[in-house]
C-alpha cells in the first residue's frame, strides 16, 4: 500500500473536498484579486450583509469591498461611533442576514471550522440565522487537529488579538494564553462546526496566500 503523503492534509484542494463532504461549499482564491471576484459571485446586489470582526477581512480588502458594494452592509465599525446599544442592534440584525461574512481562528485538515469568540455573537451567527456564511480562510490557519487549533489560539491568535485591541489580559504580556479570569479575557465561547446543517449554507473561501490572526 502506498504511503500517504502528509501534506495532502494541507493541500487546498484536498481540504477543499473535505468541506464538500462534510456539506460545505468552498472554493480556492489565489491571490485577493481572485477573492473579490468569488465575493461578487455569492453577493448580490440589495442582499443584507452583516460580518464578524476580523483582521482577515481587513487585511484582504473585503471590507472596503462590502462598504463599496450596492447592499445593506449592516457596518459594525461604523456603528461603534454610535455606542454600546447601536453595535448590539447591529449584532443582532446579523442573524436575518442573508450573508455573514467572517473568518474561522482555525481550520482542520477534515474540513472542521474552530472558533473562539468573546461575546459569541460571531460563533452564533455562524451556526445559526443568517441565510448565508461566507467564511475566509488564510492558509496560515490550517491546522491537523482540533488539539493543533487549540494550541495555536493559545500560543498566537489569543494573546495576538488581545494586544491589538489593547486589553488588559495576562496573555499580552506572556505571549501565550493563561486562561485567566481577566474581565478583558476573549475566550469565552468554543465552537467546532464539522458539518452544515444545510447543505451549503456554509461557503469557505480558502486563500492561497497568508491573511489573518
Amino acid at each position: 500500500m502506498a504511503k500517504k503523503n502528509v501534506t495532502d492534509d494541507f493541500s487546498l484542494e484536498k481540504i477543499a473536498e473535505r468541506l464538500r463532504s462534510n456539506r460545505m461549499d468552498a472554493y480556492i482564491a489565489p491571490n485577493p484579486d481572485s477573492l473579490l471576484s468569488i465575493m461578487d459571485e455569492l453577493i448580490s446586489d440589495d442582499m443584507t450583509v452583516a460580518n464578524g470582526g476580523s483582521v482577515t477581512l481587513s487585511e484582504t480588502g473585503v471590507i472596503e469591498y462590502l462598504r463599496g458594494r450596492r447592499i445593506n452592509f449592516l457596518d459594525k465599525e461604523k456603528a461603534r461611533a454610535d455606542g454600546v446599544e447601536a453595535v448590539r442592534n447591529v449584532e443582532l440584525g446579523a442573524f436575518s442576514a442573508d450573508a455573514y461574512v467572517m473568518s474561522t481562528n482555525a481550520l482542520t485538515s477534515k474540513g472542521w471550522l474552530y472558533n473562539v469568540d468573546g461575546k459569541g455573537n460571531r460563533v452564533a451567527a455562524l451556526v445559526y440565522g443568517p441565510k448565508s456564511v461566507i467564511v475566509i480562510c488564510g492558509k496560515n490557519k490550517l491546522v491537523k487537529s482540533v488539539k493543533a487549533a487549540h494550541k495555536r489560539l493559545k500560543s498566537y491568535t489569543a494573546p495576538a488579538n488581545c494586544e491589538r485591541l489593547a486589553l488588559k489580559t495576562p496573555c499580552v504580556r506572556t505571549k501565550t494564553c493563561m486562561d485567566c479570569s481577566s474581565n478583558d479575557r476573549i475566550c469565552n465561547a468554543y465552537t467546532i462546526v464539522r458539518k452544515s446543517n444545510i447543505k451549503g449554507r456554509i461557503k469557505v473561501i480558502l486563500l492561497d496566500f497568508e491573511a489573518g490572526y
